[in-house]
């Protein structure tokens, strides 16, 4: 071919979401060690052994928050501004669902587990975000994680502490 050819274009990509289910199950994996971690004493230890950072201090609730939301709410917003090109399959909207709802245990033991401070209102306004998104834009893959996930463990935190 010469440079003055014309293109020709390239197959069309398969519209599977395995990737993108296996990136949300390893987010999924984190969030669960990290909801354990939050429920243990194991990061209440000294950075190094001058005793000088505790591993605690490293991360502030209100970095992490920040970072939590803008991560989180980017991640939605990309979503929207570039959806997939096909709605998912009801086996891919099943694992999406199941995937959600292993974050939004985290987000239940987080929640209704520990003293509620500004989770609450991270998790609600990353819920709201999501449902939103998904009313708007439809049944687009991480809009329906997220929806699942931070609505799920929103509402199931709620119904946990107005029956116990």
């Amino acid at each position: 071919m010469s440079a003055l050819a014309p293109a020709v274009d390239a197959p069309a990509r398969p519209t599977a979401l395995g990737q993108v289910q296996a990136l949300l199950g390893v987010q999924s994996v984190i969030v669960v060690l990290l909801s354990l971690n939050r429920l243990s004493t194991l990061t209440l230890g000294y950075v190094a052994g001058n005793e000088f950072l505790r591993w605690v201090d490293l991360l502030k609730h209100w970095v992490f928050f920040a970072g939590f939301v803008l991560t989180n709410a980017a991640l939605m917003l990309l979503q929207a501004r570039l959806p997939h090109p096909a709605r998912p399959g009801a086996a891919d909207l099943a694992l999406l669902v199941v995937n959600g709802l292993f974050i939004g245990a985290g987000v239940f033991a987080n929640l209704a587990l520990e003293v509620i401070g500004l989770d609450l209102y991270v998790v609600a306004l990353l819920a709201g975000v999501a449902l939103y998104l998904v009313w708007r834009h439809g049944r687009q893959p991480l809009l329906v994680y997220y929806a699942v996930a931070f609505g799920g463990g929103l509402v199931s935190t709620g119904l946990f502490l107005v029956l116990t």
